[in-house]
């Protein structure tokens, strides 16, 4: 059996300001690092047995890999498979900015057309690349956890896929929380989801926040 730990990145300035990422490279905010702090803290505390870590290769899920696997003193792997969707022109924009500026692409990609999203990747394109990053772990990890620190797009797109979702029905798995955690597990036959999207050392910072 092959567990797998897929987490999204810290939050980033532009998640704030709520612009496309894509493959572009903003940094972790300073609350992003510090929710990368506490995930850090949160699965050393869980002492759940990690054999490695394995991460989108830019920065905004570096660093928050980085703090993971300095955390649980193991190995981390950077890999350009578990980046986000290429979104090209649309990179750095607000949904306003794309339907102003490209309203007839999105108009068509709203109504089911699988296009290249600002002439970067189809979703059909994105999905196959995660698949085949995620359905290598057992392989290479029989028997063993692992964690993945990717992007949002990723994890929504993986578990649409384990849904058995078309791409059009991604509306039916929720956004992912910065940091949130998702667990699945391949038990040699296929894949099942144990859990998705929670937040646990999110939500007991804010519990000591006093009121």
């Amino acid at each position: 059996m092959t567990r797998v730990l897929l987490i999204r990145h810290g939050e980033t300035p532009w998640n704030r300001q709520r612009r496309w990422q894509g493959h572009a490279d903003p940094p972790l905010s300073t609350d992003g690092l510090a929710q990368a702090a506490r995930l850090a803290a949160h699965l050393r505390a869980e002492q759940r047995s990690i054999a490695v870590v394995y991460s989108s290769d830019l920065r905004r899920a570096s660093a928050t890999a980085r703090e993971l696997a300095s955390a649980l003193e193991v190995d981390l792997v950077c890999d350009p498979a578990w980046r986000e969707i290429d979104v090209g022109r649309w990179t750095g924009l607000s949904r306003e900015e794309i339907k102003e500026r490209f309203g007839e692409e999105w108009k068509r990609i709203a109504e089911g057309a699988d296009l290249p999203r600002g002439g970067g990747e189809t979703f059909a394109v994105f999905s196959a690349r995660v698949w085949g990053a995620l359905t290598a772990l057992p392989d290479r990890h029989p028997q063993e956890s692992v964690a993945v620190v990717t992007h949002g797009g990723v994890v929504r797109a993986l578990l649409l896929h384990l849904l058995g979702l078309p791409w059009t029905r991604i509306r039916e798995v929720e956004a992912v929380g910065n940091t949130a955690l998702s667990e699945i597990v391949w038990d040699g036959a296929g894949w099942s989801v144990v859990r998705r999207n929670q937040s646990p050392h999110l939500e007991l910072s804010r519990a000591e926040v006093p009121s």
